[in-house]
């Protein structure tokens, strides 16, 4: 990356890491955290009942440098640590980091330089997916404004990139953010129930247009799963989301929302096609989806409604087309 800017304040960043069954990953992650220009950092690892030897390890890198902090905890899960790393966090500003992950040097420099120029609270940067061995799999195209609005946050970032916009650890957060505000414990894909919260309450998000952020792609992750039951809470998530942009009379957001809680729709019932030990689970999908289109039936055009309820009656059929078109954007994007 291009060298950052030095900051003239140094706020300090308290950096939680949560750590679970990580051992050949933990020293590249810390290693990188640790190497930060920034260095005005308490770093706090969260050993979430790790069976394996990342209790010991996370001990030495406290005894190795003070800024290093550990909290030993029983298992509750990535939110559940999270929240102890939030609880115990000293630092002006927050930042997450998952442990099997890494980052660039320059990371939280330059966050932290687009937070102080703009005077906003929260930040982020694109991130590259990589494999094991640091080969890039994905990179998005960063070509954002440097700052946005939360409108401009939904349409040119969130919803075209939206795992850019929906992930904690590509951002660098104020800590009055996450007043009265956790994530919740237990559930999968739990980055999804707290955006809006907090994109709503900074009003203006800083965006560093770099890739500064690994994230390491590997079979063993909770996101590298299929789709089971318990990620049916991603559904909640979105329906807490549609009713915050219903609320503030976001009409847009409510359909791109739509389009996207019709997506998972499409994966759950697709994924699950033949499962009849998942009839219940089924179900549900179908009936929650049909009371979130009543819901949103007055923001819809003939072609979301449409879209909605082939998602509902036809999901193999309309996942070949979303496979389809997913694959068109990546031949636009790879040809830009």
């Amino acid at each position: 990356m291009n060298e950052a800017p030095k900051c003239d304040k140094t706020p300090l960043i308290s950096v939680i890491v949560p750590v679970y069954k990580v051992e050949k990953y933990l020293n590249r992650c810390v290693d990188s955290l640790l190497a930060q220009t920034y260095q005005n950092l308490e770093i706090i690892l969260v050993d979430d009942g790790s069976p394996d030897r990342c209790p010991e390890i996370c001990d030495r890198y406290a005894q190795r440098d003070e800024r290093v902090r550990v909290i030993h905890k029983e298992n509750g899960g990535l939110s559940d640590a999270r929240n102890a790393g939030i609880d115990a966090a000293t630092g002006e500003y927050l930042a997450f980091v998952d442990s099997d992950d890494y980052v660039d040097a320059g990371l939280y420099d330059a966050l932290m330089h687009a937070l102080l120029q703009s005077g906003d609270r929260l930040a982020l940067c694109g991130f590259q997916k990589v494999t094991d061995e640091g080969a890039l799999i994905k990179k998005t195209p960063m070509r954002f404004p440097a700052r946005l609005s939360e409108d401009e946050f939904w349409y040119q970032l969130f919803f075209p990139y939206r795992d850019l916009g929906t992930v904690a650890w590509n951002k660098l957060y104020h800590k009055s953010l996450f007043e009265d505000l956790r994530f919740p414990k237990g559930a999968i894909h739990e980055d999804e129930w707290l955006v809006h919260h907090y994109v709503s309450r900074a009003g203006q998000v800083s965006v560093v247009n770099e890739c500064l952020y690994f994230y390491v792609v590997r079979g063993g992750s909770i996101t590298a799963q299929p789709l089971s039951p318990r990620s049916l809470s991603i559904l909640e998530a979105f329906s807490q989301r549609l009713a915050y942009f219903a609320e503030k009379g976001k009409a847009r957001a409510v359909t791109l929302g739509m389009r996207n809680y019709a997506r998972y729709v499409v994966f759950f019932l697709d994924d699950w096609r033949g499962r009849k030990e998942l009839t219940k689970e089924k179900s549900k999908v179908r009936t929650d989806f049909l009371l979130e289109i009543a819901r949103y039936l007055g923001f819809a055009g003939k072609a979301d409604r449409a879209y909605w309820f082939a998602a509902l009656n036809c999901p193999m059929l309309l996942r070949r087309v979303i496979r389809l078109k997913e694959k068109r954007a990546r031949k636009r994007a790879q040809s830009t």
